[in-house]
C-alpha cells in the first residue's frame, strides 16, 4: 500500500530500481553491520565504493548536483584540510577518519542517491522524502517485532549484530532493538527527525499519519533523545503549518499519544527495565519543566556538569588537543560542543560554525525560515549529546533536506554517458 501509488503506470525496469533505492537508503542511513570477506568490508565501505563508480560514470550530469552546493564543499573542504593538519601535528587520525566518512557521505552518496533516483524516475523532492519515510517505516516494524519477540530480538542481537555478553549487560540489555549499527544514538535520532519532519509531507502520505507514533516509540526505546528531536520538530509544525487540517489532526494524535503514553509502550510488549529507563526520563523533564533549572535531571547534569572539560591552557583554546576526549583515557565527554572544542579549539569552533551561519543563511535567502529552524534545533540537540558533524548519518540525511530547499536548478540526465580518452572526472 506504502509504495502503490508509485508503481502504478511504471515500468518492471523502474519497480526494481525503486526497491533497490529503499534497500541503499536502509544501508546508508542505518548501515546494519553485516560483516562480508570476514569482517573487511562493511555496507557503508561499499556504498561509498560504489557512489565513487558511479559518480565518474554519470560525472556530466552529477556534476550539476555537485556544482549546486560548490560553495558548501569549498567550506567543508577547507574544514576538512584544517583537521588533517591538526591530527597530523597530534599523530592521530581517528578524527580525519570520522570527517572523512561524513564529507564523503555528504558529497559522494548523497550525489549518487539523487542522480539515481532521478535517472530512474522518482527524482523529485517528494518521492525522494516518500522513499525515506518508507525506509524508516521498515526500521520501525524490524523494530516492533524485535520489542515483542523476545527469541527474535535475542537472534538480532547476538547471532547478526554479534554483541558480546559483556556489551549487552552494559548498554543494550533494556535498549537496542532494531536492526542497524548505533542503535543507541545514530538510529534513533533518524527516526525521530522523520517522525517529524514526515508531518510536513502528509499531504500526499496520509499513510505515515498512523506511522508516526509507532516510529517516535521505536526512537524512544533506543535513544530517548529521539523523542526530544520529534517533539520539537511537531511543535515547530503545528505553528508553522499551512496545512490547517492535518496540524489540527496531528495535534489531537499528540495530545492522545501523551495522555496514553504508558499505555502504549504496555500495549506494544516493552519489558519492564525498558519502561523504567523510558519513564525515567520523562521524569527528568518534568522536574525541569517544573524547577526551571536543567540540572534537576540527572541526564543533563552529566552533559552540562561533569561532561564539560575546558581546555587546559592558551594552546588548546586557540588550536586545541588534536583528538576526540570521547575515546580520552582519564577524563571523556559526550557534549558535541565540547568535543569540537578540545579537538581543534577557538580556531575550530569558529571555522565550523561559519560554515553552520553559512548553511542557515541560504536557507533564509530561499524562503526556508521553518526547515532553518527544524536544522538549527535539531542540530543543537543532537549535539549536545554527540557530534552532529562529524558523526554518523543523521547530518548527512538533514543535507539532503537542505539540498531540497535551496531549490537547485532542475537536473538533466545526460543518457548514454560514457568514459572516453578525453574526459578527466575531477575527482580522480
Amino acid at each position: 500500500m506504502l509504495i502503490k501509488s508509485f508503481f502504478i503506470k511504471k515500468t518492471m525496469k523502474q519497480k526494481i530500481a525503486y526497491i533497490f533505492f529503499i534497500l541503499l537508503l536502509y544501508l546508508f542511513l542505518f548501515d546494519p553491520p553485516f560483516y562480508m570477506f570476514r569482517g573487511a568490508l562493511r555496507f557503508s565501505n561499499l556504498i561509498l565504493a560504489s557512489s565513487f563508480i558511479y559518480i565518474i560514470h554519470y560525472w556530466k550530469s552529477i556534476k550539476q548536483i555537485v556544482s549546486f552546493q560548490k560553495r558548501e564543499l569549498h567550506l567543508f573542504s577547507i574544514l576538512f584540510i584544517f583537521i588533517i593538519i591538526r591530527c597530523a601535528l597530534q599523530l592521530e587520525m581517528s578524527f580525519v577518519n570520522k570527517t572523512l566518512m561524513a564529507f564523503l557521505n555528504i558529497f559522494m552518496v548523497l550525489p549518487f542517491l539523487i542522480h539515481f533516483a532521478k535517472k530512474n524516475g522518482f527524482g523529485s523532492e517528494d518521492q525522494i522524502v516518500r522513499a525515506i519515510m518508507i525506509t524508516c517505516t521498515i526500521a520501525t516494524i524490524i523494530t516492533m517485532i524485535c520489542i515483542g519477540n523476545s527469541i527474535v530480538q535475542e537472534v538480532v542481537k547476538f547471532q547478526i549484530l554479534q554483541m558480546d555478553e559483556e556489551e549487552y549487560l552494559f548498554k543494550n540489555e533494556y535498549r537496542g532493538f532494531g536492526l542497524a549499527s548505533k542503535l543507541t544514538s545514530n538510529y534513533g535520532f533518524i527516526l525521530g527527525f522523520i517522525a517529524g519532519v514526515g508531518c510536513f509531507y502528509l499531504k500526499r502520505n496520509k499513510w505515515f499519519l498512523f506511522c508516526i507514533p509507532f516510529m517516535i516509540i521505536a526512537g524512544v526505546v533506543n535513544s530517548r533523545t529521539s523523542v526530544i528531536i520529534a517533539s520539537e520538530i511537531i511543535i515547530i509544525y503545528l505553528f508553522f503549518s499551512k496545512q490547517k487540517l492535518y496540524a489540527v489532526i496531528i495535534g489531537i494524535v499528540a495530545f492522545m499519544f501523551l495522555n496514553y503514553f504508558e499505555s502504549f509502550l504496555e500495549l506494544i510488549g516493552v519489558n519492564d527495565r525498558t519502561f523504567d529507563w523510558i519513564m525515567s526520563f520523562q521524569d527528568q523533564v518534568s522536574s525541569v519543566a517544573k524547577t526551571g533549572n536543567i540540572h534537576s535531571s540527572y541526564t543533563a547534569n552529566i552533559i552540562f556538569g561533569s561532561h564539560v572539560i575546558w581546555p587546559e591552557n592558551i594552546d588548546e583554546w586557540m588550536l586545541g588537543r588534536g583528538y576526540d576526549i570521547f575515546y580520552a583515557s582519564g577524563f571523556h565527554s559526550d557534549n558535541g560542543w565540547i568535543r569540537q572544542l578540545n579537538f581543534g579549539g577557538l580556531f575550530y569552533i569558529l571555522l565550523f560554525y561559519y560554515i553552520m551561519i553559512f548553511l542557515m543563511r541560504r536557507l533564509v535567502n530561499s524562503h526556508q525560515r521553518v526547515y532553518m529552524l527544524i536544522f538549527l534545533l535539531v542540530f543543537s540537540v543532537v549535539n549536545s549529546k554527540t557530534m552532529s558533524y562529524p558523526g554518523d548519518t543523521l547530518f548527512p540525511l538533514m543535507m539532503l533536506f537542505y539540498f531540497f530547499k535551496i531549490k537547485p536548478a532542475p537536473i538533466k540526465i545526460i543518457k548514454h554517458e560514457n568514459i572516453n580518452s578525453n574526459y578527466s572526472s575531477p575527482l580522480l
